[in-house]
């Protein structure tokens, strides 16, 4: 359960522009697994999701906005490597239409996948680095959680944010592509932040076509 600051809540309906809600759960059979009498079984679950509403609305609304490195053509990964760094970043033109009073930032969910060491995500103000919006030194995939910060940090108009993944392959011969399968990997950092802002979700670092073709020919 998440606990929000008193003031703060998450809208649902009216002028919010998402309508509908839903749960993903990924699976993944990597090694093939065929001691089941059918790779056709279905997998069934009982799922209990309790959703609460509250009639008093909060005078502030959150939302999420997320950096990540584009899969795949911006995330490839070399093999037998002991440390290998993928940087996103966020320039200051997507944060030029925040509030000059500035965006609270109150949970932080970085998200890789199993050749992960770190992940972290840093202010860039006036061409200097702040402070982290969150550093995840000991990522574990196996246990991944929206960390609450301590204490909630400000974003203001043109600050950029640096998020870097750092990946270990010294167990793998083959390249590591950036894909959703468990397998291969991701560079997320996912924050929750408020007020709402309509046009300020996302920023997705991706190569041009002529990197795509690239790494095309290397696998």
């Amino acid at each position: 359960m998440r606990e929000f600051p008193e003031e703060a809540g998450c809208g649902i309906g009216g002028d919010y522009e998402i309508k509908y809600y839903m749960i993903q759960m990924h699976y993944d059979n990597s090694r093939l697994d065929s001691s089941k009498k059918s790779q056709r079984e279905f997998v069934y679950l009982n799922i209990d999701f309790s959703p609460y509403f509250s009639a008093d609305r909060r005078a502030i609304q959150h939302i999420k906005f997320f950096v990540r490195a584009s899969i795949p053509s911006a995330l490839t990964v070399p093999p037998r490597m002991e440390q290998f760094a993928i940087d996103s970043y966020c320039p200051s033109e997507v944060t030029r239409n925040i509030p000059k009073s500035g965006n609270n930032v109150i949970f932080a969910l970085p998200h890789t996948h199993l050749q992960r060491i770190s992940v972290w995500t840093k202010i860039i103000r006036n061409n200097a680095a702040m402070q982290y919006l969150f550093n995840s030194e000991k990522y574990d995939f196996n246990y991944q959680y929206e960390n609450r910060l301590l204490k909630s940090i400000k974003l203001y108009p043109g600050d950029s944010c640096a998020t870097r993944c750092l990946y270990n392959t010294k167990n793998k011969d083959k390249i590591t592509s950036g894909c959703e399968r468990t397998r291969d990997e991701m560079c997320l950092h996912m924050f929750t932040y408020y007020p709402r802002m309509n046009n300020f979700y996302a920023c997705i670092t991706v190569n041009d076509d002529s990197a795509g073709v690239l790494w095309i020919q290397l696998r």
